[in-house]
């Protein structure tokens, strides 16, 4: 059974098409209503949808395709819910920084890929590091210094790291 999804940029997807359907072990079909995808009897569409999304949004193929294991979540945050209109450009670019360097220590930091189109921001991570990536996004949307920001999520991954020992420790010991 297919399944239909509208994407407006098209073309993207037409470039990482064959990448895509072997991949994910679909079946991609150009129409003018969008994109229909299909599988297998019984496939479940909602990863390769959330990848195609992805894509669209201006993520690489390799990013995207982590969306396959479990562990990792795509996420989109809209800049308009946290701004007036006369100031969505001024955060956009505080989220972008100079030369994109907010938005790649943000990266880094938070171990997500992020992405901005138009009013959008996309993020990619695993389901435990999106709460923060959103989180220092949102801070930083409503006016917290970056400096501030960046020890929080400093200090956040420093406790994460700790944790992600604990629970291998705690593994190896079974």
């Amino acid at each position: 059974m297919a399944e239909t999804v509208f994407i407006k940029e098209i073309s993207r997807i037409k470039r990482v098409r064959k990448e895509l359907e072997r991949a994910l072990d679909i079946t991609i079909n150009i129409t003018r209503d969008g994109i229909e995808i299909g599988g297998k009897e019984g496939f479940n569409d909602y990863i390769p949808i959330q990848v195609l999304h992805a894509i669209e949004m201006g993520f690489l193929v390799p990013s995207a395709l982590k969306l396959k294991d479990e562990g990792f979540m795509f996420e989109i945050m809209s800049i308009k819910q946290h701004a007036r209109p006369s100031r969505l450009a001024t955060i956009k670019g505080r989220l972008i920084g100079k030369q994109g360097r907010a938005l790649e220590t943000l990266s880094e930091l938070t171990g997500c890929d992020i992405k901005i189109k138009d009013y959008e921001v996309g993020i990619i991570g695993r389901t435990s590091d999106i709460k923060f990536a959103i989180n220092a996004l949102t801070n930083l949307m409503h006016g917290s210094p970056h400096s501030a920001v960046y020890a929080y999520l400093e200090r956040s991954r420093h406790l994460r790291e700790m944790k992600e020992e604990e629970e291998e420790s705690f593994s190896k010991k079974l």
